[in-house]
């Protein structure tokens, strides 16, 4: 029996906390963002609030990690995988990151402030869209190859 090396467990977490962190983007971009047009401007600044911290938890510490060990698989990945592809899903992160930072969290900041704003709500999913999850899609699909790639050549791929 061959004996898991850090290679192993890095590229298996990674994996874990990548995919994990997809779905839930995927939720908050497509069903949490637009229900957030039904909401009443009177709920809707409570609500905002009571949400933040259960996605820091749920969500933004998940993504964390994939992202620490998106860079840490630059000196422990599997041979199989090809370096190219852990530094194209550090540049699809550094676009999804450059995104939040200047432009997501700011308008979440506005909303857990100022209360339900339409324009802003719209304008929150417009940029998510073609800022995060179509990059974060594309890093999925990278990754998924990985672990194809990891998958498909089993036998060799912690060597």
């Amino acid at each position: 029996m061959h004996k898991p090396t850090k290679s192993t467990w890095v590229v298996t977490a990674f994996f874990l906390f990548t995919i994990f962190s997809a779905g839930g983007a995927t939720v908050e971009s497509f069903v949490n963002y637009p229900t957030w047009l039904l909401i009443g401007p009177d709920e809707f600044k409570a609500y905002h609030q009571a949400l933040g911290p259960r996605i820091i938890i749920t969500m933004v510490l998940p993504f964390l990690l994939s992202n620490i060990l998106n860079i840490i698989l630059l000196w422990h990945r599997p041979q199989v995988i090809p370096r190219w592809t852990v530094w194209a899903s550090l540049l699809l992160l550094l676009i999804i990151w450059i995104s939040a930072i200047t432009i997501q969290f700011p308008i979440q900041g506005q909303l857990g402030t100022s209360g339900f704003s339409k324009e802003a709500i719209e304008r929150l999913i417009i940029t998510d869209i073609w800022l995060r999850s179509i990059p974060g899609y594309i890093r999925l699909g990278i990754v998924v190859w990985m672990m194809h790639t990891c998958l498909k050549r089993r036998e060799k791929v912690f060597a």
